[in-house]
């Protein structure tokens, strides 16, 4: 509502009694609280209104009779002041207030003791002197953070009084630009809860109606110009009053719609030279400058950039990061279907603050992170700026007007370091182009004099290579680049010819044909590995174990390949799996290997094949057959035990943990056949469990792995983060259309089982 006397707007500072004033919940909770004894604070970013609360609470409080005093922290000063100068000066303030008699007697006499023991003393003094009750307002908060001393024992204080005092007779009222993180220096002596904690929230479109009287003077229609300055503001107190002091101002202009003035206006206040005029903006962007937090200003940087790229961010519980964002004036909390979610405060800081800028921040953090760096480590030449790095401080430096001698000191040296680098490169790529000048004309010189001599020669040094690097790897871990670039189709026929030899070196021969295997079934050239099948029927018995694991996965494909659409058979697959589980033990530690690692995949593969047969209830041969989630389960158990019993293998244990938690999470996004279903699933503690493994795999997988499977990272990525129907619309409809296009075959190729739900798909497609 608006008071009565309101006549005109004023932006910034403690409202003047006859300016417009628009009252919040939070005025009559402050009231009723201090009214009733029970202290209260309220932490709120700049020009919100907490000053003209505490004006308007104090106010009301003494037309009640009760007795009132403020203590604003900024007129104390922090410079060359010590924790006694500090604490007698906001008692020489509440007595100034109160009109009590000076306190220095009581201050000298107790000079021994404590600064809590003295104001102990002279409160006692207080309370016999006043029957009426007491509120006292300590404004400015934020002030305390640039102490020199802590000031933990104050506050511990003002609680122990405010919970010990007979009748409520003291309370205390706290008000700031702060988190309790800034203030408190030990929180493990002391937690923060100094009574109530009063939110004071923007203006609602509701309450901004009490503009509507005084919109109604200036030509045009008074609500659409208060939708417009919403549709900025987001009910802003400040930047509310901003505008709407500007239009009373500005020159009339029937011409030009309520939407277009307003925006007008906007631009040339905020968007244009805010950042070098505007207070609000000058503070909120200067917060990401100090880094003497507890909270480094690179996580609050983070977190603001996911917000400008998410739009919102579900919150289950207030961090530090999470309030001092929100004390900067560039965040909040809104409440929707119960659930908390933090976003953008409005469009002026969306559009002040864009991409461009967290950009720039991030470049200039990087450069005074290397500056600091170089210079704190006697200037070696291993903090030099390289590289794109480089070019981006150039960049940086080049918006500045004036650099420091040790900043340009630093420039210079990495130029100077970059340009040596790159002749020594050139210098580099000459000598490399000699050598391979020379090699040519020797070349030359086998093809004319001994051509064929020579190729024996290779012929036999790459075969032999082969060999030794396939029994090195043991073909266990992954097939290697380099045995990849030797599997040529003339060595192919090598290598067979070199299974079906005999000698000495037997078990060779076994892991090359494991390799060989292995990688012809990742192509999926079934006849190639029905070749490698014939060394291995020669075996005993107790050796077949890779002939029937190999035969039973080109078969399980063979029959997806030539329908699709038919379900696949998996007993061969599960007999030859338990098999090889029961005997894993007795085997020799090569074998081993090989065996987990078969079972690893073996197991993944039963588990995609399991859902691809899920919407068929009448198929004989897999009724007995587990569940996918349990098969994925047993995968994720083998996946844990070969890191455990192989820790060097590294790239193969996050390899394949990546393609467990991707399968795994696309099943359940296939079952979540209607919408709601989706929006149940997202939200679930094991879905997002999932999404974090599948995450932490991915950010440990090679550059050269990351980018085989980008793809279905990017899908995940998008559907996972994703907390509603509409935002992964959202999401599906900003994506690059190449991406689009291998999402739209891969859903394509998706058959039973494996396939999205229609809406998913209908989705997509009207994206």
């Amino acid at each position: 509502m608006v008071d009565l006397d309101s006549s005109y707007f004023q932006a910034g500072g403690p409202l003047n009694q006859d300016a417009l004033y628009i009252r919040r919940a939070a005025d009559d909770e402050v009231f009723n609280l201090l009214s009733n004894g029970k202290s209260c604070y309220v932490l709120a970013p700049r020009q919100i209104g907490k000053s003209s609360l505490r004006i308007r609470a104090r106010k009301h409080l003494e037309a009640q009779g009760i007795r009132c005093a403020v203590v604003d922290l900024s007129i104390i000063g922090t410079d060359n002041i010590t924790p006694d100068q500090w604490n007698f000066t906001i008692l020489e303030e509440i007595v100034e207030e109160l009109e009590l008699d000076d306190p220095e007697d009581i201050w000298k006499h107790y000079e021994l003791s404590t600064s809590t023991k003295r104001w102990r003393r002279f409160l006692e003094k207080v309370l016999d002197d006043f029957k009426d009750p007491i509120v006292i307002f300590i404004d400015e908060l934020e002030v305390v953070d640039r102490l020199d001393f802590s000031t933990d024992d104050f506050f511990t204080f003002l609680r122990f009084i405010s919970e010990s005092i007979d009748d409520n007779k003291i309370t205390f009222c706290l008000l700031g630009v702060t988190t309790p993180g800034y203030f408190l220096r030990d929180k493990s002596r002391f937690s923060f809860n100094m009574g109530d904690r009063v939110k004071l929230e923007d203006f609602s479109i509701e309450e901004m109606k009490g503009f509507l009287p005084n919109l109604e003077k200036i030509e045009g229609n008074p609500q659409k110009f208060l939708d417009a300055i919403f549709s900025w503001t987001n009910g802003h107190p400040y930047m509310t009053q901003k505008i709407c002091e500007a239009l009373t101002l500005k020159t009339n202009n029937s011409k030009t719609s309520e939407e277009g003035q307003v925006e007008a206006i906007v631009r040339e206040i905020f968007l244009k030279r805010g950042r070098v005029s505007d207070p609000i903006l000058i503070f909120a962007e200067s917060s990401f400058h100090k880094d003497k937090t507890k909270e480094s200003t690179s996580e609050i940087l983070f977190l603001y950039h996911q917000l400008i790229k998410d739009k919102k961010i579900q919150i289950k519980e207030d961090t530090p990061v999470n309030m001092v964002l929100r004390m900067t004036g560039m965040s909040r909390i809104y409440n929707e279907d119960g659930m908390d979610y933090l976003c953008v405060r409005n469009r002026i800081f969306e559009e002040v603050f864009n991409d461009q800028w967290i950009k720039e921040e991030i470049e200039e953090k990087e450069f005074t992170k290397a500056y600091l760096n170089w210079d704190n480590l006697e200037k070696s030449a291993k903090y030099l700026l390289k590289g794109k790095a480089l070019d981006n401080a150039r960049k940086w430096i080049s918006k500045e007007k004036t650099l420091t001698p040790g900043i340009q000191e630093f420039l210079t040296a990495s130029i100077q370091h970059a340009d040596n680098e790159e002749l020594f490169k050139q210098k580099e790529a000459f000598e490399k182009q000699k050598k391979i000048a020379i090699k040519i004309v020797a070349v030359l010189f086998f093809i004319i004099g001994g051509g064929l001599w020579y190729d024996d020669v290779q012929k036999e040094k790459s075969f032999t290579k082969f060999i030794s690097v396939s029994w090195e790897s043991a073909g266990i871990i992954y097939i290697p680049e380099n045995i990849k670039q030797m599997i040529t189709e003339k060595r192919r026929k090598w290598l067979i010819k070199y299974l079906s030899s005999s000698g000495e070196d037997a078990k060779k021969r076994e892991v090359v044909a494991y390799v060989l295997s292995d990688y012809y079934l990742s192509l999926y050239q079934y006849e190639n590995c029905r070749k490698i099948f014939q060394f291995y029927q020669k075996l005993p018995e107790n050796k077949k174990f890779f002939y029937e694991y190999f035969n039973s996965m080109v078969s399980l494909y063979e029959k997806h390949d030539e329908n699709p659409e038919k379900d696949i058979p998996t007993k061969k697959l599960e007999n030859v799996l338990l098999k090889m589980s029961k005997n894993v033990n007795h085997t020799t530690d090569i074998e081993r290997k090989r065996i987990e690692l078969s079972l690893i995949k073996g197991y993944s593969t039963y588990a995609w094949a399991t859902m691809h047969n899920e919407d068929n209830e009448d198929n004989e041969d897999n009724e007995d057959s587990d569940d996918p989630e349990t098969l994925l389960k047993k995968t994720e158990e083998l996946i844990f035990n070969f890191k455990t019993d192989y820790p060097d293998t590294v790239h193969f244990k996050n390899s394949q943990s990546f393609i467990l938690y991707y399968n795994w999470l696309w099943m359940k996004i296939c079952k979540a056949k209607k919408k709601k279903d989706f929006k149940q699933l997202v939200t679930t503690k094991e879905f997002n469990e999932l999404y974090l493994q599948m995450k932490e795999s991915w950010e440990k997988l090679s550059d050269r792995t990351q980018k085989k499977y980008s793809f279905y990272w990017e899908l995940l990525e998008i559907v996972c983060l994703s907390s509603s129907i509409s935002i992964l619309e959202d999401r599906l409809k900003k994506l690059e259309p190449d991406i689009k296009i291998q999402i739209g075959k891969y859903i394509n190729n998706q058959k039973r089982g494996n396939k999205p739900p229609g809406w998913f798909i209908n989705l997509f497609h009207n994206s």
